[in-house]
Order: structure tokens, then C-alpha cells, then sequence
């Protein structure tokens, strides 16, 4: 492998840090509240109550409390979240299954810069970007493109142990993370909605007061929480406590991360 190659090799792995996984997931289960633009209102002086917006009903937001303790009970959850990247154009797609032992398998995928397979187990995590996404970090890391640096890349994943910086790029992956995500909607005041059916289970609709989006609590059974929508997102959660298929890859298929930032990678 020439100079060149290495020296591109280490600006993709640059790249890779800041761009690999979402940070999708905070602003879909935030439910942004209207403003003043939104509602035509004048909003209440920060750290005061705004007299004109409803207390809310206790029995929604233990409603949802209850939906959120159900997810913990269950241990893992298959997430499917679609919201929409602002800096790329394109649209986050996340499909990942995890638990609260740190397995996790799934794809992460901008419809504008390609998809990355995940695998995490033990604390290791590994990253399989396609093609698409490969040639997009080579793109951005301000080194040459060479079609070597993709063929040999193509296919491969980079390994992280659980000390590197990057394997924070899926703390999407993190039981803990999303539970805690998702326990934030529930400080607002919320309100019931109506009965309705989400993949053929029966749900209660949970709206926040004063913002815009819903949630879909089980009616009958655990009261797992079904979906969130909010502005141009969604969520859906299923296969609650189903053990999680985390398998590491081959070792030929693997790239050290260290390996890689050096750009130190036998052809």
C-alpha cells in the first residue's frame, strides 16, 4: 500500500470519529414545544409558569412513566427511528435491537450518506460502513479518493474496544441512554387521547400539552410503549425482552480502530 493510501486511511478514520452512528434520537423523543411563532402567544417569563397553559392530567404522565418502567422491565426492545438530518438533507434511518447487557445489532443509515452496520457485545463494538458510506467519509476527510482505499475498506468493519472515543458514536445502543430519552417526555403535562390500534395492538394516545407530536401506549397487557411521533420523526419499539443476536464478525473481516487511524493496514 503506498503513501498515499495510508496517509487517506488516516484522514477517513478522522472522519469516521465524528460522523459513524445518529445523534438522531435526543431531538426525536424531545417533542419540541410550539413557540410564540407557532402559536401566535407571547411565552411566559423564563423560570415562571405560563398561566395560560393546562396543568395536564397525572393520569397520562403515569401512564407514560408506567410505559417507560415497562421498556426497563423488558431488558431489550427492537427501535426503529426515522427523522430527518439537517446538515445532510437526506433522512436518519435507525433499526437496531439491544438490551441492557450492551448487546446490540443493527444498521444506521442517512439516505444521503449510505448505511453502517453496528454490533456491540461486552463492551466491544463494531462498525461495518457500505460502500456508499465508506466513499462518503473518504470524500469528506480531505484526502485522495482512490478506488484502493474503497475496495480494500468495502466490506470490512472497524473494531472498538469500550475505551475508545468513537464507540460513543453509538450510544444509541445504550439501554440506558434511550430509556432516559424517553423518561424526559414525561416533564411536561400531558393529556390522554383517544383508543386506537398500531400493528394491531390496541393503544391509548398520550399527547403533551402545548407541543407537537403523540405517543401510543399498550392498552392491554404490559404498557409498553408502541410509537412516538413528533415534527417529521417517529419511533416505534417492539419485540420487548426478545434476547439480542449480537455476533462479532470473522476476524478477516476486521480493522482495529487503531490500525486505522494510522492508516498501518496490510492490503
Amino acid at each position: 500500500m503506498g503513501r498515499r493510501t495510508r496517509g487517506a486511511l488516516g484522514a477517513v478514520a478522522t472522519a469516521a470519529l465524528a460522523v459513524l452512528g445518529t445523534g438522531c434520537a435526543a431531538d426525536t423523543f424531545a417533542m419540541p414545544r410550539q413557540d410564540a411563532a407557532t402559536t401566535g402567544e407571547t411565552p411566559a417569563p423564563a423560570g415562571e409558569p405560563d398561566p395560560a397553559e393546562p396543568a395536564g392530567d397525572p393520569a397520562a404522565t403515569g401512564l407514560l412513566e408506567d410505559s417507560v418502567d415497562a421498556l426497563r422491565n423488558a431488558s431489550s426492545m427492537h427501535l426503529v427511528l426515522e427523522t430527518p438530518d439537517s446538515g445532510s438533507g437526506g433522512i436518519s434511518l435507525l433499526d437496531v435491537r439491544f438490551d441492557d447487557e450492551t448487546n446490540c445489532a443493527g444498521t444506521m443509515t442517512n439516505t444521503a450518506q449510505g448505511t453502517v452496520e453496528v454490533v456491540r457485545t461486552d463492551g466491544d463494538t463494531w462498525m461495518r460502513p457500505d460502500r456508499e458510506a465508506w466513499e462518503y467519509l473518504v470524500d469528506i476527510s480531505g484526502g485522495v479518493y482512490e478506488d484502493e482505499t474503497i475496495d480494500l475498506l468495502s466490506g470490512r468493519y472497524l473494531y472498538l474496544p469500550p475505551d475508545d472515543p468513537a464507540a460513543s458514536t453509538a450510544e444509541v445502543c445504550d439501554f440506558e441512554y434511550v430509556l432516559d430519552l424517553l423518561s424526559e417526555m414525561t416533564r411536561g403535562p400531558l393529556e390522554l387521547g383517544g383508543t386506537t390500534t398500531y400493528q394491531g395492538v390496541p393503544a391509548r394516545t398520550v399527547h403533551p400539552v402545548g407541543a407537537l407530536g403523540s405517543v401510543l401506549v399498550a392498552a392491554e397487557g404490559e404498557p409498553y410503549l408502541l410509537h412516538v411521533r413528533a415534527p417529521g420523526s417517529e419511533a416505534s419499539f417492539s419485540e420487548f425482552g426478545v434476547p439480542v443476536d449480537a455476533v462479532p464478525p470473522p476476524d478477516e473481516l476486521v480493522l482495529d480502530m487503531t490500525d486505522f487511524r494510522s492508516g498501518d493496514i496490510a492490503a
